[in-house]
């Protein structure tokens, strides 16, 4: 339970991110968890997306995370 989204994306960031962590976002996606997650030390590498979700590249193979809402399969 948090108190809202701001708050579960903060809490997450403190818990999963150390200094030069991978986070694949998807791009053009919603700013607000990136922006807390590079405030916390995170490099972010954006993921293309299409009408299916974020489409798997090469440098998301290198990520240590992914955050995304949809995910298109391989």
């Amino acid at each position: 339970m948090t108190l809202g989204r701001q708050q579960s994306f903060y809490l997450l960031a403190r818990l999963l991110v150390r200094d030069g962590a991978r986070i694949g976002f998807e791009d053009p996606g919603f700013m607000d968890p990136r922006n807390v997650f590079a405030y916390n030390g995170a490099q972010v590498v954006p993921l293309p997306v299409d009408k299916q979700g974020a489409v798997p590249t090469a440098d998301c193979q290198r990520c240590d995370y992914l955050y995304c809402l949809r995910w298109k399969p391989i």
